[in-house]
């Protein structure tokens, strides 16, 4: 008897220490995972089509990375799959830096605006018919490219330089509108064969008497400090006498001499004519 009033004494005495270890093994929070499993978790999500899970993946990795062009790739991938097509489109907008190490998001934005265009042909002609949502291309774990935040100059330097290239464009002004291109500027296959081509077509252009009006607006900048190379994209509005119309336009940026030139340019989307 007296060996179980001990024991139990004993308990009593110790029984605070259980519970505060107890207590201390439940309040700790389980092990917080990498963000190459979180992310692995999120594409494995995609695969097994459990499309509003996957959102929530992405989502919470971009909350700390906002510029991770794989994770935007593949939320926006996510997005689309659940049935949000503008969310999809803004999450590639985000997505596109447009560098070569991100073709693929470039690719799967082409495919979504496609997709996009051909739906408003088909209501334009009154067609019915649905077409089936683009395939677009998954992105895998690339922790190495994840974006720093860029130094905020370095966009007002870009802002600028759209500016000058608009005004130049717009007074017929060719020394300034060629000083904002990069001495390898490569124009599009269908618009010239090289560089002295459309210096020359471009040229003349700038030399006629009808001057157009140019107007930039909704202006975005996606830049890649670590590699000197920048994207702006922007809608661009042209109206001269004979022609006018509303594009999407891109402009590559690369810095050169402390200087931040077009080294390429090209229509995304043509919205009216």
């Amino acid at each position: 008897m007296i060996f179980f009033k001990r024991l139990s004494l004993l308990f009593f005495l110790c029984w605070p220490l259980i519970t505060s270890a107890t207590m201390q093994t439940a309040e700790q929070p389980e092990p917080r995972q990498s963000l190459e499993s979180q992310f692995e978790r999120g594409v494995w999500l995609l695969n097994q089509q459990q499309w509003q899970a996957a959102v929530s993946v992405f989502n919470q990795l971009l909350d700390e990375n906002p510029q991770w062009v794989e994770a935007q790739n593949n939320l926006a991938v996510a997005l689309l799959k659940s049935g949000d097509i503008d969310a999809a489109r803004e999450a590639l907008e985000q997505a596109v830096v447009a560098l070569p190490n991100f073709k693929i998001a470039q690719q799967n934005r082409q495919r979504l605006y496609d997709y996009l265009a051909a739906n408003a042909y088909d209501q334009a002609l009154g067609k019915n018919s649905k077409r089936a949502l683009p395939d677009l291309s998954l992105l895998t774990w690339q922790p190495e490219k994840i974006v720093e935040t860029p130094k905020l100059d370095n966009r007002a330097s870009i802002q600028q330089q759209i500016k000058n290239w608009a005004e130049a464009w717009s007074s017929g002004n060719a020394d300034k509108y060629f000083s904002v291109y990069a001495k390898n500027f490569q124009p599009q296959a269908n618009i010239a064969k090289n560089y002295k081509e459309w210096h020359r077509s471009r040229l003349v252009k700038l030399n006629r008497a009808d001057k157009p009006f140019i107007e930039i607006k909704r202006n975005k900048i996606f830049l890649n400090v670590k590699q000197n190379a920048a994207i702006a994209e922007f809608v661009q509005h042209y109206q001269a006498k004979h022609y006018a119309d509303t594009v999407i336009k891109q402009l590559s940026f690369v810095l050169q001499d402390g200087v931040w030139l077009i080294q390429s340019e090209r229509v995304l989307e043509q919205l009216s004519r």
